[in-house]
C-alpha cells in the first residue's frame, strides 16, 4: 500500500522534480536518502547500514541474519528493508 501510495503522490511530476530532491554528488548522501526512505529507517541507521555494506547493491544482497548484525537494527526493521529489496513492485 506504501509503494502504491507514494506512486500516486509522484506519477504527474516530472523527472527533474524528483531528482532536485536528491542530494547531488555525494554517493553516500544519496544512499542514506534512499535507505532512510524505507518507514522505519531513521537517518542513523542508514548510516550504519552503509558502513557495514557499502553500497545499495550490497544491501540488496545482504540476507536477514547480516542485517541484523548491524547495530539498532532489529527485526522488524530487517524485514522491511528484506522486503523492500526482495518483493515484486507490480
Amino acid at each position: 500500500a506504501a509503494y502504491l501510495e507514494t506512486l500516486r503522490r509522484q506519477q504527474n511530476k516530472g523527472a527533474e522534480a524528483l531528482m532536485a530532491k536528491l542530494p547531488q554528488g555525494d554517493k553516500r548522501a544519496r544512499l542514506a536518502e534512499v535507505l532512510a526512505s524505507v518507514k522505519g529507517v531513521n537517518r542513523t541507521d542508514a548510516s550504519r547500514i552503509m558502513d557495514r555494506f557499502g553500497s545499495l547493491a550490497g544491501v540488496a544482497r545482504a540476507a536477514e541474519e547480516d542485517l541484523l548484525r548491524c547495530s539498532g537494527i532489529g527485526d522488524k526493521k530487517v524485514r522491511r528493508l528484506h522486503q523492500v529489496f526482495h518483493t515484486p513492485f507490480f
